[in-house]
């Protein structure tokens, strides 16, 4: 019985000395490393997350089932401020 409850601690103890170390590190940009003049007006918060992309509409190759299908234009955009870009397909004609 002992020996479980040590174990059991030992365990515990060094899966919370090692999760510290898992933990996803986040990265955020310093514009002072811009040289522009007025930093204080400039929005950067898109460029610290890991899409980077602007809403908008880009050419994009479509692959059905593996496939190449077609090159299309697709619009992406994106909800709000903090959501990342989904796109936006009208029908797929059958060729």
């Amino acid at each position: 019985m002992m020996t479980t409850r040590i174990k059991v601690g030992l365990t515990a103890g060094t899966c919370l000395i090692f999760s510290q170390s898992l933990m996803a590190e986040v990265s955020v940009f310093n514009p002072a490393l811009l040289e522009i003049d007025h930093q204080s007006g400039v929005d950067i918060r898109q460029f610290n997350r890991a899409n980077l992309m602007p809403p908008g509409v880009y050419s994009v190759d479509i692959f059905i089932n593996g496939k190449m299908f077609e090159r299309q234009d697709v619009t992406f955009v994106q909800d709000n401020p903090d959501a990342d870009l989904h796109a936006c397909f009208v029908a797929i004609k059958k060729r």
